[in-house]
C-alpha cells in the first residue's frame, strides 16, 4: 500500500481540482495517497509486531519516491518504535540534508518514538530547537523528551527555550526539562 501509483489521470484530476481548475471531474485526493496513510497508520497500529517490514520501509525511506510518501514511511518507522533502530541512521541523513523549511515533522517524531543511538541523535535534535519554524521546535522538543535521561546534553538547549517567543514551546520546553533533568528545571524556576 506504500508503493500504490495513482494513474496520471487521477494525479491531474487531483492537481486541477486542488488549482481550480474545473474539468468536470473531482477527485479529492489521489487514492494512491489514500492507501499510503492507511497502510502508515496500520503499521502504526501493529508497532513492534511489523519489525519484519522495517529493512523494507528504511529503503522506501531512502529512495524518497515523493516528499508526502516519505513523512508517511518516518511514520510508519516511528510507531513500530524501538525496534526500528536501524532507521535512525536513514533519518538523521534526512533531516541534517532538509532545508529548514523541509523538515519533515514525522522524521523528528520517528527519531524521538523509536529513541535509539542518542550519543548520535540528541545533537542533531538540539539544532532543531532554533528552528524558526515553530513546529519543528515543539516535535524537536517532545522527540528529546521521549529519550528522557539520555537527552542531558539538551538541558541547556531546552533552558534556552524557556524564554522563546511562543507560549507552547516554552511550556514544552518546561514539560521536557522535567523528565530529563528535573533538578535542572527546578534550578530554571520550572514548576
Amino acid at each position: 500500500m506504500l508503493t500504490a501509483a495513482d494513474p496520471p489521470t487521477t494525479k491531474l484530476d487531483f492537481f486541477l481540482a486542488k488549482h481550480d481548475v474545473y474539468n468536470g471531474r473531482f477527485i479529492s485526493t489521489p487514492l494512491a495517497f489514500e492507501k499510503h496513510a492507511q497502510a502508515a497508520c496500520a503499521f502504526r497500529a501493529l508497532g513492534a509486531e511489523a519489525r519484519g517490514a522495517v529493512p523494507r520501509l528504511i529503503d522506501m525511506y531512502d529512495r524518497s519516491l515523493d516528499w508526502e510518501s516519505q513523512t508517511l514511511v518516518a511514520f510508519a518507522l516511528g510507531g513500530i518504535g524501538p525496534p526500528a533502530s536501524n532507521a535512525v541512521p536513514s533519518l538523521l541523513r534526512s533531516l541534517t540534508n532538509a532545508g529548514s523549511s523541509n523538515v519533515s515533522y514525522n522524521t523528528l517524531r520517528a527519531l524521538g518514538e523509536i529513541h535509539a543511538d542518542p550519543k548520535n541523535v540528541v545533537p542533531i535534535l538540539i539544532k532543531f530547537l532554533k528552528n524558526p519554524d515553530v513546529n519543528v521546535r515543539m516535535k524537536t522538543i517532545r522527540s528529546l523528551q521521549a529519550f528522557a535521561t539520555d537527552a542531558e546534553p539538551a538541558v541547556p538547549a531546552l533552558v534556552e527555550s524557556l524564554a522563546d517567543e511562543v507560549d507552547y514551546i516554552r511550556k514544552g520546553a518546561a514539560e521536557a526539562l522535567k523528565i530529563i533533568d528535573p533538578e535542572a528545571a527546578a534550578k530554571a524556576g520550572v514548576q
